[in-house]
C-alpha cells in the first residue's frame, strides 16, 4: 500500500462524534499509556470495546491532533473473522464519506495470522481527519489499532496532503511492526454487544 497525494472534497463528513454516545466507567488505569511513533498516549476515555489515547492533556473532544484507539471484537476468533470485519468496516468508511487512501493484506506467517491494514481520510470545511487502522487477531479475539490526525484551518486539504507527503510512509512501518495492545482483560469490558453495535464505531 502506498500513501498517496489527496485533494479533499470539503463536502465529506468528519467520522462518528463521541459525544453522540454514553461513556462507561471501566477498570482500565487512568495512568495507562501507549507508545507509538515514539510519542506517549495516555488512556481518556471508553465507550464499549473501544478504547482512545491522546498525547498529555490532548482531550478527546475538541480540536485534538492526534490519538490511538483501540477496538476489540470479542466475537472474532479466526482469520476469517477477521477478514470479514476489516471489510465491514472498510464499507462503513467508504458509507461515511471516507476518501480510502489504500488497502493491504500482511501475508500469514508460520508464527502470526494475517493483519490487514486501512489508510483513510475524512474531510469537512477547516478539518481534516487521517487514518490508519490495523486489524489483527490478539490474545484470541480480533482487535484493531488506529493512528489519527487532524488538521485545521481554511487551507487544510493542502496542508494535509503536505503532511502525508512527509509522514506517511513512516507511519505506515511503524503501524505494521505494532504489536503492543494491551490485553482486552485490562479493559473489563462486556463481551456481549452486538458486532453490529461495534462497527458503527469501528476505526
Amino acid at each position: 500500500m502506498n500513501i498517496r497525494t489527496l485533494v479533499l472534497a470539503l463536502s465529506l463528513c468528519l467520522t462518528v462524534n463521541a459525544g453522540e454516545v454514553n461513556a462507561r466507567d471501566i477498570g482500565a488505569s487512568e495512568t495507562s499509556t501507549i507508545a507509538f511513533d515514539g510519542q506517549e498516549y495516555s488512556y481518556k476515555w471508553s465507550v464499549d470495546d473501544l478504547h482512545e489515547f491522546t498525547p498529555g492533556e490532548q482531550s478527546v473532544v475538541g480540536q485534538w491532533t492526534e490519538m490511538v484507539t483501540v477496538n476489540y471484537y470479542p466475537v472474532v476468533s479466526s482469520s476469517a473473522d477477521l477478514g470479514v470485519i476489516t471489510s465491514a468496516v472498510l464499507e462503513n468508511y467508504k458509507d461515511s464519506g471516507g476518501i480510502v487512501l489504500g488497502v493491504e493484506t500482511i501475508p500469514e506467517t508460520n508464527s502470526k495470522p494475517a493483519e490487514h491494514i486501512i489508510a483513510v481520510v475524512f474531510g469537512a470545511p477547516e478539518a481534516a481527519e487521517f487514518a490508519m487502522v490495523k486489524f489483527q487477531l490478539h490474545d484470541g479475539i480480533g482487535a484493531s489499532v488506529a493512528y489519527a490526525h487532524r488538521e485545521y484551518g481554511a487551507d487544510v486539504g493542502n496542508v494535509m496532503n503536505n503532511w502525508l507527503d512527509e509522514n506517511g510512509t513512516r507511519l505506515q512501518d511503524r503501524i505494521t511492526k505494532f504489536n503492543d495492545i494491551p490485553p482486552h482483560a485490562d479493559f473489563q469490558a462486556t463481551q456481549d454487544a452486538s458486532v453490529l453495535s461495534r462497527l458503527g464505531m469501528a476505526i
